[in-house]
């Protein structure tokens, strides 16, 4: 369940948001199944955060960092997550439909069953990405760089 103090916060702003994760870096933060559709997260620090379920329709997430984050079943649907850090991040059965995914990282993520159909996923480093079962269908600008 969601702590309502913490989606308080976030909802307050992403300089806040970074300002006190970085003041209580040990505490375990549960955003789970919260509704952030069209909330601007550009630049906030949602690493290892549980967003299980989280609505996130058209959020601007460009330039977060979520690494390790549990999107798992998440709606990431037309979400802005350009330059994001997606790296180990948990996306089984994400609803990831039309995202923008250009120079985003998602070294070692888990893209098991995720629905990716019309993502832009240009310069892609895939590496490590688990992409059993995912749905890629009209997907734009596939590029699959290995390093």
């Amino acid at each position: 369940m969601a702590n309502q103090q913490q989606l308080e916060l976030i909802k307050s702003g992403t300089a806040a948001w970074n300002q006190w994760r970085q003041e209580h870096q040990e505490e375990k933060i549960d955003l789970s199944n919260v509704d952030l559709h069209q909330a601007d997260l550009s630049g906030a620090d949602l690493s290892s955060v549980n967003l299980r379920g989280a609505h996130l329709h058209r959020a601007n997430l460009r330039e977060a960092n979520l690494r390790k984050a549990d999107l798992m079943g998440a709606d990431l649907h037309m979400a802005d997550l350009r330059s994001a850090d997606l790296s180990q991040a948990d996306l089984h059965w994400a609803d990831m439909r039309a995202t923008q995914l250009v120079g985003a990282q998602i070294a070692s993520a888990d893209l098991d069953g995720a629905d990716m159909r019309g993502a832009y996923l240009a310069e892609k480093i895939l590496k490590e990405a688990d992409l059993s079962a995912t749905k890629l269908d009209g997907t734009e600008h596939i590029e699959v760089t290995k390093e």
